[in-house]
C-alpha cells in the first residue's frame, strides 16, 4: 500500500513538473518567434510572411501619401517663384528694349528711292548711259530686246559687273505681233530670256511688255507670264524721251516725280537707250540725288508698278 502511494506521489510530481516546464516554455516562445520573424522578414521574398510585407508596404505607401502633398506644395511654390521670375524678366525686357530697330524701320519707310529703267537696248547709246550712271553712283534696270542683245556681249557683261538689273522686253516690239495671243507673248519673253542666258549665263524673270501692259495684256496673257515665273513691270513716270528732244524731257520728268513725292510714291521712271536721253539724263540724276533719292534696281521681291 505504501509503495502505491509513493508511486502516485511521484507521478503527481512529474505531472506538476511537466506543466511547469510547459508554462516556462510557452512564456519564452513568442519572444523567440518574434525575434526569428524580425530576423527573417527582410530577406524573405516568397515566404509565408508576405502578409507582413504587404502591411509594411502599405504603411510605406501611406507615409508617401502623407509626404506627397508637401512635395507637390513645394513644386507649386517653386513654379510660382519661376513664373514670378519670368514675369519680372518680361517686365525688365519691355523696359530695356532698344528703340533703334523701330527707328530704323521708320527711317526705311521714309527712305526716298527712285528706279531708273531703260527700254529697247542695247544700242550705241547704252555705253554712254552706263558711263553717266557710274559717274553718279546710280543703278538702273535695262529691259532689252532679243535681237539687240546679239553682238553686245561686252555691254551686257558690264551691266552685270556694275550691279545693274537685266530685264526682258521681247523680240519684235511690234504691237500687232506681240499681242496676238498668250502663247506669242510668252514665246517672245522665253526667246529673250534664252538669248540673255546664252550670252551671259544670267537668267532674268523681270519683264516689260512693249508700250506697257495696259490695255494690251489680257487676263489670260497675264496669267501665262505669271505661271512661268515672270514678273511684269510698267512705270509711273514717263520721261517722254521718245517725244521731246530738248529740256522739256527734264521738266516733264521732274514734274511727275514731284507729284508722286507728295503721296510718298516711289517713282519708276521710263527712259530709252537714245541719244537725247544721254544728253539730258545728268540733269534728272542731279535733281534726284539733290532731293535725297537713292537710285536702285528693280527686283523680283518688290511689288511691281502696273499701268492703270
Amino acid at each position: 500500500m505504501v509503495k502505491i502511494i509513493r508511486k502516485v506521489g511521484v507521478i503527481v510530481l512529474l505531472v506538476i513538473l511537466i506543466l511547469s516546464i510547459q508554462e516556462i516554455v510557452s512564456s519564452f516562445s513568442p519572444k523567440i518567434i518574434g525575434s526569428m520573424a524580425a530576423t527573417d522578414v527582410p530577406n524573405a521574398v516568397t515566404i509565408d510572411g508576405s502578409d507582413e510585407l504587404a502591411e509594411h508596404n502599405y504603411c510605406d505607401a501611406e507615409q508617401l501619401d502623407e509626404e506627397q502633398p508637401n512635395v507637390e506644395q513645394a513644386n507649386t511654390e517653386q513654379s510660382k517663384e519661376d513664373l514670378s521670375q519670368e514675369e519680372k524678366q518680361e517686365e525688365q525686357t519691355e523696359v530695356i528694349l532698344p528703340e533703334t530697330p523701330q527707328e530704323e524701320q521708320q527711317e526705311e519707310s521714309k527712305a526716298k528711292v527712285a528706279y531708273l529703267t531703260f527700254d529697247d537696248g542695247p544700242t550705241a547709246y547704252t555705253g554712254p548711259i552706263l558711263d553717266i550712271l557710274a559717274e553718279y553712283g546710280a543703278k538702273a534696270t535695262f529691259f532689252m530686246l532679243e535681237p539687240q542683245m546679239e553682238g553686245n556681249y561686252e555691254v551686257l557683261q558690264r551691266m552685270i559687273n556694275e550691279g545693274h538689273a537685266l530685264g526682258l522686253h521681247g523680240v519684235t516690239h511690234d504691237r500687232k505681233q506681240f499681242y496676238q495671243s498668250a502663247e506669242r507673248v510668252l514665246g517672245e519673253m522665253n526667246m529673250a530670256q534664252a538669248k540673255l542666258a546664252e550670252l551671259t549665263g544670267y537668267k532674268s524673270f523681270l519683264i516689260r511688255t512693249p508700250y506697257g501692259s495696259k490695255p494690251h495684256m489680257k487676263p489670260d496673257y497675264m496669267e501665262a507670264v505669271e505661271m512661268n515665273g515672270y514678273k511684269i513691270w510698267d512705270w509711273n513716270v514717263d520721261s517722254r524721251d521718245w517725244l521731246y528732244r530738248d529740256e522739256r524731257m527734264v521738266d516733264e520728268t521732274i514734274n511727275q516725280i514731284s507729284t508722286l513725292e507728295q503721296y510718298d510714291i516711289q517713282p519708276v521712271i521710263l527712259f530709252h537707250d537714245r541719244k537725247d536721253t544721254v544728253d539730258y539724263l545728268p540733269q534728272v540724276l542731279e535733281y534726284l540725288l539733290s532731293n535725297g533719292f537713292s537710285l536702285k534696281t528693280l527686283a523680283l521681291e518688290l511689288k511691281p508698278v502696273l499701268l492703270k
